[in-house]
C-alpha cells in the first residue's frame, strides 16, 4: 500500500511541474509579445518594462 501511495503522489507531482512548465512557456510568451510592442517606444521604457517583468 505505501508504495503504491507514494507513486500516486509521485504522478501528482510530476503533473504539477509539467502545468508549472507550461505556465512559465506562457508568461515568456506574454513577455515576448510584451517587448515587442514596446520596441517601438523610447529605450527608457522598455527598460523599465523589462525589469518589471523580472523582478
Amino acid at each position: 500500500m505505501n508504495t503504491f501511495v507514494w507513486n500516486e503522489n509521485e504522478i501528482l507531482f510530476s503533473l504539477w511541474i509539467s502545468l508549472f512548465e507550461i505556465l512559465g512557456i506562457k508568461i515568456n510568451l506574454v513577455s515576448m509579445k510584451l517587448n515587442r510592442i514596446l520596441m517601438s517606444r523610447p529605450k527608457t521604457q522598455i527598460r523599465g518594462a523589462t525589469d518589471a517583468v523580472h523582478s
